[in-house]
């Protein structure tokens, strides 16, 4: 079920008709932090009348200092946790668990799939340990795969000569 909060359906009347449902998401446009569309976004979002838990996404797939900066622009927001998304396109888990565990934040949720809410589950800390050894070990063995197929001793020489 989807609901538009727009000129019509402010956010509370939205919310209200939704008061039966145990887990309401709440989808912001991306937005650039410095346009005023932003942060009137977040003024919406803190001005609610019914409270509103707000999780920050982290997309595994992102750069650490892609990471660094969504934290740094949603920082004015009190937030209750983060959502890991995207664990089933990382190449690695390590940056997004790093800057979770250095900011100290509660990881709400995970995603692994492009079915929302159906690829929604709630972390486990093994799991995702677990998937970022294998992520790793996979990146390693790719490493040594690489070098091996590198290596001048592994190649044969050609050499052209002009007739």
């Amino acid at each position: 079920l989807v609901k538009v909060v727009d000129e019509r359906r402010d956010l509370d009347t939205v919310l209200h008709s939704l008061r039966d449902r145990r887990l309401i998401l709440i989808d912001t446009a991306g937005l650039h932090p410095a346009s005023e569309q932003f942060a009137s976004q977040l003024a919406t979002l803190s001005s609610a009348r019914t409270p509103i838990d707000s999780y920050l996404l982290l997309p595994c797939t992102s750069q650490r200092s892609v990471l660094e900066r969504t934290v740094r622009h949603y920082g004015a927001i009190d937030l209750a946790g983060v959502m890991l998304t995207k664990l089933d396109e990382a190449c690695s888990l390590g940056e997004a668990l790093e800057v979770v565990i250095e900011r100290q934040f509660s990881i709400a949720y995970v995603t692994d799939g492009q079915s929302i809410p159906d690829d929604i589950r709630l972390p486990s800390a093994l799991e995702l340990v677990s998937q970022a050894v294998d992520l790793m070990e996979t990146e390693q063995n790719g490493m040594k795969q690489d070098l091996i197929w590198a290596s001048p001793a592994s190649q044969e020489s050609t050499l052209a000569v002009p007739a």
